[in-house]
């Protein structure tokens, strides 16, 4: 969510922080939070080593994923680093959608190298299309004597090794080496390569694209006809922007999209001559028909792909506690599912070899509605089942 800053729009950036617990992410999280305070109180606020570590669950579509986060200033973005405190949390996080990161910090040892829960990380922040990524080589202050540097460069190729393998384009992934407890015990010397790795971040990371950068679209919330003026539908901006007489398509419900044409705009309650990503907007089209639009469907520019039927993605079953099921969910199983404002019915087909998944666990899954829905990559979906929400999860592709 974008904040304004003496007149003008601070671009954001979510980092999520991967790796073992035991490796000093956190304490990474709090020295970060400690270094950037010292050096400039208003540019983050001060977070402890415990404020973080037990960091309270959190609702998201009825999962519970706890994390933490601590943001910062730099280089003219706001920051926000996400923490986690178990690999379970990290999993919910991406897979649901809860957080969009912008890219990943890989906290990994620098004497002891990659671990098997770093590559199930990397695996997954693949997956879920998080490419910008730093790696940071944590507890370093071990490596302080002559020749300790080969161990450092051992390490680090160990380490592009890894990301090669998991699909990373190693080249554009930096390696540095630092401290978390010394900077966070105020070591200089740490403090000042933690402030380097801060820097490789803000040079490494991007912000996020504007929404109002893309192609307009307008999940439809409610539609219903407007006697002899047109038809009026309602919902809340998605990305992009649109103006009054602007030319548009509809799309869903059916293989094609529709023409049409915003022929009025209110927002609050008052015409508008121009609608942006964020608004919620009361739009007028025309040139379309009452059989043609609904609820689920969407409004919006020329460029967004023909609606399908069928898309892959990842998914978490959610456990009983959190009011999923408590029965494992077989493949073939038929529920509703929710993207964006749509509502469908559908199968739900685990990957092979898989023929079922627990509640408390991820699967990839194909899933085959019964009507052309528009999607797009990383778009969160539930899954629903006699009005209960019992998963969540992100789109990967919309297959042919």
């Amino acid at each position: 969510m974008e904040q304004k800053k003496s007149g003008r729009v601070v671009p954001q950036v979510t980092v999520v922080v991967l790796g073992n617990a035991r490796l000093g992410k956190t304490t990474l999280a709090a020295a970060v939070s400690k270094v950037v305070h010292e050096k400039s109180p208003q540019a983050a606020s001060l977070r402890s080593f415990a404020d973080i570590a037990n960091a309270p669950k959190q609702d998201y579509q009825g999962a519970q994923i706890a994390y933490a986060q601590v943001a910062y200033e730099a280089k003219g973005s706001r920051f926000t680093l996400i923490d986690c405190p178990s690999a379970d949390d990290y999993r919910k996080l991406l897979v649901t959608g809860a957080v969009r990161p912008d890219g990943a910090l890989l906290v990994v040892d620098a004497v002891d190298g990659v671990d098997e829960q770093a590559k199930q990380y990397l695996d997954l922040a693949h997956k879920a299309g998080i490419r910008p990524l730093v790696v940071v080589l944590n507890r370093a202050e071990r490596l302080d004597q002559d020749g300790d540097e080969a161990i450092l460069e051992f390490t680090a190729k160990q380490v592009g090794e890894v990301l090669h393998d998991y699909g990373f384009s190693t080249q554009d992934i930096p390696v540095v080496a630092a401290s978390a407890l010394k900077a966070l015990e105020g070591d200089k010397d740490w403090s000042g390569r933690l402030q380097n790795l801060l820097d490789t971040i803000a040079e490494t990371i991007p912000p996020a694209v504007e929404p109002d950068q893309f192609a307009f679209l307008l999940p439809i919330e409610t539609a219903k006809a407007a006697p002899d003026t047109g038809f009026t539908v309602t919902g809340r901006v998605e990305t992009g922007v649109v103006e009054k007489n602007g030319d548009v398509f509809v799309y869903g419900d059916r293989p094609q999209r529709i023409r049409a044409r915003v022929a009025g705009i209110e927002i609050g309650g008052k015409p508008a001559d121009t609608c942006r990503a964020g608004d919620s907007v009361t739009l007028l089209i025309h040139n379309v028909d009452e059989s043609v639009i609904a609820r689920g469907q969407c409004v919006g520019g020329y460029s967004w792909v023909e609606p399908v039927k069928k898309f892959t993605g990842s998914l978490y079953l959610y456990s009983a506690a959190e009011g999923g099921r408590t029965a494992p969910l077989p493949t073939g199983h038929q529920a509703r599912f929710h993207i964006r404002t749509a509502e469908a019915a559908g199968t739900l087909t685990l990957a092979t070899p898989a023929t079922s998944v627990s509640p408390g666990q991820i699967a990839e899954v194909t899933v085959t509605l019964d009507r052309e829905v528009l999607m797009d990559f990383n778009v969160p979906f539930t899954v629903h089942e006699n009005g209960h929400t019992i998963a969540a999860g992100r789109i990967k592709t919309n297959p042919a």
